[in-house]
């Protein structure tokens, strides 16, 4: 924190809600683990019908739940220059350029590298913390074919079939 110009630690607010399950959970998680950091923080939970309105987007520390998206989906919506929902106000022309190339490439060791350079300049740039992904799992019986598990945990049954 010393060498971040901040010799005697640094206070800031996280700003949370109970309205996506976690959050707040996540919250108390890194307070306590930034405190030995010299990082105090103040945790500030807003009502569930006020958030999204008045505080997320709005404050500078907010935590949020996505449901998981394809990967055009989840880089387009928050780090797009001009993504309604960029929480972090990032703002990089080579990202743009990047996420909009791999929406289209169509060999996919290709696109995987588009997104791992992607993911390098996240890493790099990015004034966003990603505590967690979710796992999503599913239980089925050996019988049942054609479904799996869903990003958004969707139970899509129109493509399954039974087995005998």
């Amino acid at each position: 924190m010393a060498e971040a110009g901040y010799p005697d630690g640094i206070d800031i607010t996280l700003h949370t809600s109970t309205v996506t399950g976690g959050m707040v959970e996540m919250a108390v998680a890194y307070k306590e683990s930034a405190a030995p950091a010299g990082i105090r923080v103040e945790i500030n939970r807003a009502p569930e019908d006020a958030y999204w309105s008045k505080v997320w987007m709005t404050e500078a520390f907010t935590t949020v739940g996505w449901n998981g998206r394809n990967p055009d989906q989840a880089l387009s919506i928050v780090y797009l220059c001009d993504a309604d929902w960029n929480e972090s106000r990032i703002c990089i022309d080579e990202l743009d350029a990047l996420i909009i190339k791999a929406r289209g490439e169509t060999d996919l060791e290709e696109r995987k590298k588009l997104y791992a350079e992607t993911q390098r300049i996240l890493i790099d740039d990015a004034s966003r913390l990603i505590a967690v992904f979710r796992p999503i799992f599913i239980g089925l019986s050996d019988k049942v074919k054609g479904i799996d598990a869903h990003p958004n945990n969707w139970l899509i049954v129109s493509q399954g079939w039974l087995e005998e």
